[in-house]
């Protein structure tokens, strides 16, 4: 259901049409297997159903085991990792589609899906308030905090709605912060990656250029450069009541590409000590919502994990996601880099970020 963008002659970017059943070229993989329904899954499980019989493995690692089991792990081309992805995929049951996605599939919303395959579980999804009350958007339960996040796709523009066969969203992207008083968006795409649509610019583009969006007036106030990411402030209004928004914009992390592992627990930590004091839900983005959305949310609660306990469990953690959502930590290469990340936290027996270590990139994972 992607818009693939094309370029002319003078490298000027032109917009092909797609039907909106295609599917994204990085879902053709073994994460497009059915997932698992909303649930109890927890950080400690124990068991697995397969297709074929019950299945029983030690997935929890002691802490201090873990730079081992790591290295054991990446062997014989990262077997181990790939037959408990498999393991992930094979046990994830499928939802009934009129349970899973029966408000995202009417003839009204359909289009407002950026991926025909990728759809909130209806238990969870983000209900709007307004006359449409559907986004492809799910909450997503932290550490501790239920609701803590919001996992959605990036927001469909108007540019994409006329150049392809998709509803714009990007008024409903702001109606779901300012009716859920978010104070925090979490962008981990680009706009356009490989010549494709990845999400629409939902702010101004100017700092001090307000836009209308809906009922909602929204100001860049603020843009700051901080190497590994941008922050942006905005000016909310809306019936003469102003707030605040923070988007904070991670700009490494592309299809195809493996992320910086000690940039990206900087930002985790950035963003962490800098939204700590709020109790709404912290959006988190990128294009479909569920690969590196899934990635960065797995990664923030199992940081705090390890801070009050002495041993973790990765595999439980995912599924536990997947429950709240489709395709969460969709592909090996993700569930790899999570590993990767988590042993570069360690390195140093601290779960504190090491900001002298030395893995400027995960040369296992490829995100």
């Amino acid at each position: 259901m992607e818009s693939g963008i094309v370029g002319d002659a003078n490298n000027t970017p032109a917009v092909k049409r797609m039907d909106v059943g295609q599917v994204h070229e990085n879902e053709r993989d073994k994460s497009t297997l059915p997932v698992s329904s909303p649930s109890n899954s927890t950080l400690g499980a124990d068991t697995i159903s397969s297709k074929s019989q019950e299945k029983k493995i030690h997935r929890k690692i002691r802490l201090s085991d873990f730079p081992n089991r790591i290295e054991q792990m990446h062997r014989d081309h990262d077997f181990m990792f790939q037959a408990e992805f498999d393991l992930i995929n094979e046990s994830s049951a499928t939802l009934p589609v009129d349970r899973s996605s029966l408000t995202a599939t009417t003839d009204e919303n359909i289009l407002k899906n950026r991926f025909v395959n990728i759809l909130p579980y209806e238990e969870n999804r983000v209900i709007l308030s307004g006359k449409s009350d559907f986004i492809n958007a799910s909450f997503i339960d932290g550490y501790k905090q239920p609701k803590e996040y919001i996992a959605t796709q990036g927001p469909i523009s108007e540019e994409e709605e006329k150049h392809g066969q998709r509803t714009a969203t990007t008024n409903d992207f702001w109606a779901m912060i300012w009716q859920y008083n978010c104070a925090s968006v979490i962008m981990l795409t680009q706009c356009v990656e490989s010549s494709r649509y990845k999400c629409g610019q939902y702010w101004p583009k100017n700092v001090f250029e307000a836009k209308q969006y809906g009922d909602i007036i929204v100001q860049l106030v603020e843009e700051t450069d901080r190497t590994i990411c941008i922050v942006r402030k905005f000016a909310l209004i809306k019936n003469e009541e102003a707030r605040t928004v923070t988007q904070w914009h991670f700009m490494e992390w592309k299809d195809a590409n493996a992320p910086n592992a000690r940039h990206l627990l900087d930002f985790i930590d950035m963003v962490r000590k800098s939204s700590k004091h709020f109790k709404s839900p912290t959006i988190v983005h990128g294009s479909g919502g569920v690969g590196r959305p899934g990635t960065y949310i797995a990664l923030d609660c199992l940081l705090q994990h390890i801070c009050h306990h002495d041993e973790v469990d990765l595999f439980a953690c995912v599924r536990g996601l997947r429950s709240q959502r489709v395709r969460m930590v969709q592909t090996l290469e993700q569930y790899v880099a999570l590993h990767d990340c988590l042993a570069v936290a360690m390195k140093k027996g601290t779960t504190e970020v090491d900001h002298g270590a030395n893995e400027d990139s995960l040369s296992h994972s490829s995100i």
